[in-house]
């Protein structure tokens, strides 16, 4: 019996005619700003593992070891050890010059994953010059197209620097400005050939699927070699992009905890305009405790129906809105052009599960302070003044 009224009470709290229409515009806000909040959480998390594994994939490896050997055979937990050559240079066209890091590397280095993250197009050689594969952004920059040649200079050393003319053989397209600008690729052997010296390479690891950069890291000093992650490679990069993500997170459960307290509002909205009500109730025997917990448990039910229907809006909304950004010409706007569209999507459940929490959370506290009020309505003021 006592289920069956609270079930009728929590009803009438929320669906009244002087309530439903409020409800409803407070569910629309809360469910729009968690969407938002969940689709920039997505998005942000998302780009920013998207850039670590172009970094990781295309520039130093998972892990970089001071070794010319090829570690494939030796540990389980590689998946690919490819043999590279980083020097720098300067690449001249007929429009302009540009640093780059010239990365010297087998046929082999680039597999199916590394052509579809570089988006590489290549063309037959047709001269006897040593080939090189730069990307589109310096090809517009410097005014080069694929199949024409280019001069490069290659710092040796400190001292020693070649110039060398070369093929254009291949153009490629990360989608992150960050790497096409410095980065442009060629054959070792050629390499070799122009510096007319033994290189000292290093091996960049791809692991396998399931495998710790730490734990394989470790694995790898222990047995002597020299190794770094290519997050201890890149730290300027790593860190920005942790910064970023914790920052951006912080700026998310604040929102969230306004807007938890935003539903306290619509408590005390909900208990101004249910007065009469409410005295109606104690007047038929209710205790104040009861009255609470109706009022709590409906103002509860609302929000967290409104909370999972925004976190599920935002995630349908991120999977569906990549293919738009795809086809969208956003690397043409200046102030885009340093971001990375082109990644997979994935869910940081424990940064939503964080967002949400902070939102139920404190609309559980505020509303529990808001709900005080009922105390204080007296059943024969109230009734006099009807």
């Amino acid at each position: 019996m006592n289920n069956q009224l609270n079930k009728i009470l929590i009803k009438k709290i929320l669906f009244s005619k002087s309530s439903k229409t409020k409800v409803i515009r407070s569910a629309i806000l809360i469910i729009l700003v968690v969407a938002l909040l969940i689709v920039s959480t997505i998005f942000i998390n998302s780009m920013s593992l998207g850039i670590a594994t172009k970094f990781s994939l295309l520039v130093n490896g998972e892990i970089e070891v001071n070794t010319t050997d090829n570690l494939v055979e030796k540990y389980d937990f590689i998946e690919t050890s490819d043999t590279v050559y980083t020097i720098s240079s300067i690449l001249y066209g007929k429009n302009d010059t540009q640093i780059t890091a010239v990365k010297a590397v087998d046929k082999t280095f680039f597999n199916d994953n590394r052509v579809e993250s570089l988006n590489l197009e290549l063309t037959p050689n047709t001269s006897n010059l040593p080939s090189i594969i730069i990307s589109k952004k310096v090809a517009e920059k410097l005014g080069l197209n694929i199949g024409e040649k280019a001069a490069l200079i290659l710092a040796e050393d400190e001292t020693r620097i070649r110039p060398k003319l070369l093929f254009i053989e291949g153009l490629y397209n990360s989608g992150y400005k960050e790497i096409d600008m410095n980065l442009c690729f060629m054959d070792i052997n050629e390499l070799k050939n122009i510096l007319k010296s033994n290189l000292e390479g290093t091996q960049e690891i791809i692991l396998k699927e399931g495998f710790d950069i730490k734990d394989s890291l470790i694995t790898l000093n222990l047995d002597g070699y020299v190794s770094r992650a290519w997050y201890e490679i890149q730290a300027s990069v790593y860190n920005n992009l942790l910064l970023s993500t914790q920052s951006l997170l912080i700026v998310f459960i604040v929102i969230a905890l306004l807007t938890g307290y935003f539903v306290s509002s619509i408590s005390s909205d909900l208990i101004t305009k249910d007065h009469k009500t409410i005295a109606i109730n104690k007047l038929s025997g209710l205790r104040d405790s009861v009255i609470k917990r109706n009022y709590f448990v409906s103002i509860e039910l609302f929000t967290l129906v409104s909370t999972l229907t925004g976190i599920a809006l935002g995630i349908f909304i991120s999977k569906s809105f990549l293919h738009i950004l795809a086809k969208l010409p956003l690397d043409s706007i200046p102030a885009l052009s340093w971001y990375l569209f082109d990644f997979d999507i994935i869910i940081p459940y424990s940064n939503i599960f964080i967002i949400g929490f902070a939102l139920i959370f404190i609309s559980m506290l505020s509303v529990f302070f808001s709900l005080k009020r009922i105390k204080k309505i007296e059943v024969l003021d109230m009734l006099n003044h009807e």
